[in-house]
Formats: C-alpha cells, sequence, structure tokens
C-alpha cells in the first residue's frame, strides 16, 4: 500500500465531495466529471470515464434540492475508480468488480451527510448566539469551519474506505490466481 498515494487520493476526493452540498453546485461532483478527473489524477483516465459514464447514467436523477439528500455517487464513483486503478488492475472484470464493491458506500455517504446536517445546526444554534456586532464575524467562522469540517470529514472518510478497500481488494479481486 503507497501510503502518500492513498493520502494525496483521499484529500483531492475530499476536495472533489465539496461539491456536493458544502461549497456550490459547480457540477464537479458529477460522476462524469469526477471520474474522469479523479482517473487523471490517479493515472487512468480512461478507467475514470468508463466508472464514471456507467455511475452517471445509472444516478443521473440526482442533486441534493433542499432537504433531500440524495445517494452519493460521487462517493460511489471516486471509490471506484481509486479500486479499479490499484496497481495490477486494469481489467475490465476489475473496473466492474471495483464499481459493484463502491456501490455501498453511497449509502453510507449519505447517512454521514444527514449526521453532518444535523451537526450544522448545532453551530448554527452557537452562531446565533454571537451578538449583533458580532454576527458577521460568527457567520465568517460558521461557514468557513463548516466547510473546513466537510472537507476533513470526507478526506479522513475517503482515507479509511481506501485503505480498507485496498486491504481487501488484493485477497479478492486477484482471486482465484491465474498460473
Amino acid at each position: 500500500m503507497n501510503a502518500h498515494k492513498l493520502i494525496v487520493a483521499a484529500m483531492w476526493a475530499g476536495a472533489i465531495s465539496l461539491d456536493f452540498t458544502a461549497v456550490g453546485p459547480f457540477m464537479v461532483s458529477q460522476p462524469l466529471v469526477c471520474g474522469p478527473l479523479f482517473g487523471w489524477l490517479m493515472g487512468q483516465v480512461a478507467v475514470g470515464v468508463i466508472i464514471g459514464g456507467i455511475v452517471q447514467l445509472l444516478w443521473m436523477d440526482l442533486s441534493p434540492i433542499g432537504v433531500g439528500i440524495p445517494y452519493d455517487s460521487t462517493a460511489a464513483t471516486l471509490l471506484a475508480v481509486y479500486w479499479a486503478t490499484l496497481p495490477g488492475s486494469g481489467a475490465l472484470s476489475q473496473v466492474v468488480l471495483s464499481l459493484a464493491c463502491a456501490v455501498p458506500f453511497g449509502f453510507l455517504f449519505r447517512w454521514l451527510d444527514q449526521l453532518a446536517r444535523r451537526m450544522n445546526t448545532l453551530v448554527m444554534h452557537r452562531v446565533l448566539a454571537f451578538s449583533d456586532e458580532r454576527l458577521p464575524w460568527g457567520l465568517w467562522l460558521g461557514i468557513a469551519g463548516g466547510v473546513a469540517w466537510s472537507w476533513v470529514r470526507y478526506a479522513v472518510a475517503y482515507g479509511v474506505i481506501f485503505a480498507g478497500g485496498e486491504w481487501l481488494w488484493k485477497r479478492v479481486a486477484y482471486f482465484p490466481r491465474l498460473t
């Protein structure tokens, strides 16, 4: 396991995921965009295009509108691209296996987003406690802190899941070994 690659990948995955709900709708988190982008970062654009295209077609209608928190297709895309670009990967069967392994994590990241929104409510209660003269400062701290917290939360979650998946990938993806 290359720790440097894993940390850099987790940091970039966290930054890409900020687009989903934390920063703004720049559409970078759409699978058709983040798949090739993350594939390029991992050194295999073609794998990113294939996975991003498949996920985009499957979950094209998902968008975080209002209070609705949809399935996190961004997480499924980034995880699948990471696992499919591991050394020794690249066969179409391994691309499909990586996608199948990543799909359940879209539900986990959705749950993490719901939890984060509950925590954001607690933070907003703290911000509203600021006096009227200091309210702009409190709002700025709340927004900057929320974005920073979202990035850390995503980066750590991706890092842990990348590492665990890589460990499992080495045992499942190459079994049975051809002689």
